[in-house]
């Protein structure tokens, strides 16, 4: 397998640009305001403003950070739990990176 596609920042990297962009190519179909929140009520509580679409590339990168520093100061010697937060850090920016495209791709 290639190094690169172990390697969570390459991946996170990789994420955020796909995300940035379909905006980019979706943005003059997109409407002001998207359906961001799903886990609250039906109705105005799930619409956010366009520009909130941010939290998608804000949080792939918090949660690398946060699992990196997890890494490197409290699990300095256990390789299982360092290789876990690799993959869960690699997981959850796929996964933002599909959210935000599915978002996209439905509203526009």
């Amino acid at each position: 397998m290639n190094k690169y596609t172990h390697n969570p920042l390459v991946v996170a990297i990789v994420s955020i640009s796909i995300m940035v962009a379909f905006f980019l190519i979706f943005y003059k179909d997109l409407p002001p305001q998207v359906p961001l929140f799903f886990s609250l009520k039906e109705g105005d509580t799930q619409i956010g403003d366009l520009w909130m679409m941010i939290i998608f590339p804000v949080l792939t990168l918090l949660f690398l950070s946060f699992h990196e520093l997890l890494s490197r100061t409290l699990f300095r010697d256990d390789m299982f739990i360092k290789t876990l937060l690799r993959y869960s850090s690699i997981v959850s920016s796929i996964l933002f990176c599909l959210i935000c495209i599915k978002i996209i791709l439905l509203i526009s």
